[in-house]
């Protein structure tokens, strides 16, 4: 099978592509960074460093930055999965848009491996927007669910040096059952009928309990989340939120054997020795994770003001006004660049 995959970053190199091509199916990465593409395409390999399990060498692939090969491996592709982060959801939903409107484009499932719910919906969405090919209700594009350690990409791109790094943990996807007669067993990838339960522990077992440990790990000093995980004090108070959360989701949600067991795997995961991600790494999208309706201040509702939760959210709060202040000085530095070149054009101008 060949599959097409949107983003050469840490999910789409680190666990994706690494899956599909250990199940013998051959990977395409659409990247919009001509370099990055380059190099994959040159060498037609890259490798994962899995901290104590090793290196491995993930091969063959391919990869294009520019649309028409993009059009072609589609056109070969049983498959696509998108990577590539929300906000650039846009761009690959235009190039979908104008690939869904060619005579030639045939039906493709759209695996959508994105930080949010209803990814899938979102795209579509967009993709409807461009194009009158009517897809806002298609079963065609699905949400994914992605866990692959704490894999981070090394800026240099070089494709031979390994870059990503995810621990001592192997990583799994998660997608719906109607995926399965197209992928088939793949070793790391789980089917399920109830995605929306997968989600929700995704969100608060996974993406809420990370940001905590390292948002409270931030502020009493910590570098390293496996550090935050050795105080003793922490984890008592940890312990006390996880059974509120634990509680309060099994009365929403039912199978609170399922949701306990999940807890106590992510907190498994975050004190393994091999555990090399590190508290500002969480926090560097501050702002993003203490928006309403998302992982902290929802955590926060599920246990209704936890004393640690709060210490979370203030610290996460104050990285944010700091994150939006710097964006505004930014902003305020380009507008003033921007009005002196205008100012020098329409010199040049008039000189002529």
């Amino acid at each position: 099978m060949n599959a097409v995959v949107f983003g050469a970053g840490a999910v789409g190199r680190g666990l994706i592509a690494r899956l599909l091509v250990r199940a013998g199916h051959h990977v395409h990465f659409a990247e919009k960074q001509p370099k990055l593409a380059r190099a994959l395409n040159s060498h037609g390999c890259y490798p994962v460093n899995m901290g104590s399990l090793g290196l491995e060498l993930v091969r063959p692939v391919s990869a294009s930055a520019s649309t028409r090969p993009v059009f072609t491996a589609l056109n070969q592709a049983a498959c696509v999965f998108t990577c590539v982060r929300v906000e650039n959801l846009f761009d690959v939903g235009r190039l979908l848009a104008a690939y869904v409107s060619s005579p030639t484009a045939k039906r493709l499932q759209v695996v959508v491996v994105e930080n949010a719910p209803h990814a899938g919906r979102i795209l579509a969405t967009i993709i409807q927007d461009h194009t009158a090919v009517d897809l806002t209700h298609s079963p065609l594009f699905v949400q994914g669910i992605a866990e692959c350690g704490i894999p981070d990409v090394d800026g240099t791109i070089k494709p031979f040096v390994p870059t990503l790094c995810n621990g001592d943990r192997d990583g799994f996807l998660i997608v719906p059952k109607q995926v399965e007669p197209i992928l088939g067993q793949v070793q790391g990838v789980s089917y399920t009928s109830d995605i929306g339960f997968d989600w929700t522990l995704k969100w608060f077992c996974h993406c809420a309990l990370h940001a905590v440990v390292a948002y409270v790990g931030l502020r009493r000093g910590y570098i390293l989340v496996k550090d935050v995980m050795a105080d003793a004090e922490f984890c008592r108070e940890l312990g006390t939120l996880i059974v509120r959360a634990t509680s309060a989701l099994s009365e929403r949600y039912g199978r609170s054997s399922d949701i306990a067991a999940r807890f106590q795997r992510e907190v498994s995961s975050l004190t393994a020795p091999g555990m090399p991600d590190t508290c500002l790494r969480v926090a560097r999208d501050a702002k993003r994770k203490v928006q309403p309706r998302e992982r902290l201040l929802e955590f926060e509702a599920l246990v209704h003001g936890h004393p640690l939760l709060n210490e979370a959210i203030q610290q996460a709060s104050a990285m944010a006004n700091e994150s939006l202040l710097a964006k505004v000085d930014q902003a305020r530095f380009l507008t003033s660049h921007l009005r002196t070149l205008l100012c020098r054009a329409r010199r040049a101008c008039v000189s002529l």
